[in-house]
């Protein structure tokens, strides 16, 4: 299972900060093309969590810039 998590772009330092505090390991960061940028961690039960800046999609509802 997949699941994405819309977050402010200037959070993402606090979001790695945190992340690695309470050992939570990422694994992936991508910088997409068209804008926007997602970290990629696991849940407790193994499903993938992404945590995305705005950008990525187009026409975000609930653009958090």
């Amino acid at each position: 299972m997949h699941m994405a998590f819309s977050i402010a772009a200037d959070s993402l330092p606090a979001w790695r900060r945190q992340l690695a505090e309470a050992s939570v390991a990422v694994e992936s960061e991508v910088t997409w093309s068209r804008g926007g940028t997602s970290l990629y961690l696991r849940d407790p039960s193994g499903n993938l969590i992404e945590l995305v800046t705005p950008g990525l999609w187009p026409n975000e509802a609930n653009d958090l810039r």
